[in-house]
């Protein structure tokens, strides 16, 4: 399997509303090419209310999956700018939730919090992927 080695971006919100995301060009080793597109005000006000529940701001800083991966690391880091100058920082290692059953072992937050970035980033990339484990239409 390969894939990108070292820090690259998944996605990214702006307050505006732009989207950014990378895709890779060419090799592991070539620069990322960074898209962007932009949200409606509604979605983006739907998204910073999500972003400002309960829920996501009670996320623990490090989280991790009782899965470990034989010959890789993964860890995702999420970043959420607050109002207070003190950034949300979320790690989270070993992020495998393809199989439905693992939905539980993360807390919900997490798991739609992971699922809209993953929206956002498809639609940015004009991609048809359907995720089976991500609710229909959140």
């Amino acid at each position: 399997m390969t894939g990108w080695m070292g820090e690259h971006l998944h996605v990214r919100v702006h307050q505006d509303g732009r989207v950014e995301y990378a895709t890779m060009a060419g090799t592991i080793h070539d620069k990322d090419v960074i898209r962007s597109w932009r949200l409606s005000l509604t979605q983006l006000r739907s998204f910073k209310a999500f972003l400002d529940g309960p829920g996501v701001r009670g996320l623990a800083p490090k989280i991790s999956s009782p899965y470990s991966c034989i010959d890789c690391e993964e860890i995702t880091t999420i970043t959420i700018a607050r109002g207070d100058g003190k950034p949300q920082r979320m790690e989270i290692a070993g992020y495998a939730i393809g199989a439905a059953e693992d939905k539980k072992l993360f807390p919900p937050a997490l798991t739609e919090l992971i699922c809209r970035l993953e929206r956002l980033r498809v639609r940015a990339a004009l991609r048809l992927i359907h995720h089976t484990w991500c609710s229909a239409g959140a």
